[in-house]
């Protein structure tokens, strides 16, 4: 079973304010280890509690929240760390 990622509202709003060399690499590590994936899960760490069913993933200094439903990863926010 093949993945997609698609990005909520929120999450676009975020990658369009980020500077274009920020959204190259977000978008190149999505596209590279994310897109068409059979086995998202092994590279995302999973939450607990009320996030239950939503992983983190670490892309250098940023921190992605994204949903994994059936076929889907949706990317519904993106935080830099400090």
């Amino acid at each position: 079973m093949n993945f997609r990622v698609y990005f909520s509202e929120f999450a676009y709003q975020q990658l369009n304010h980020l500077d274009d060399s920020s959204k190259v690499i977000l978008l190149g590590w999505l596209n590279k280890n994310l897109e068409g994936t059979n086995a998202p899960r092994l590279l995302g760490q999973p939450l607990k509690n009320i996030l239950f069913g939503h992983y983190k993933f670490v892309v250098g200094k940023f921190r992605l929240l994204i949903l994994i439903e059936d076929k889907f990863l949706i990317v519904l926010k993106i935080n830099r760390t400090k």
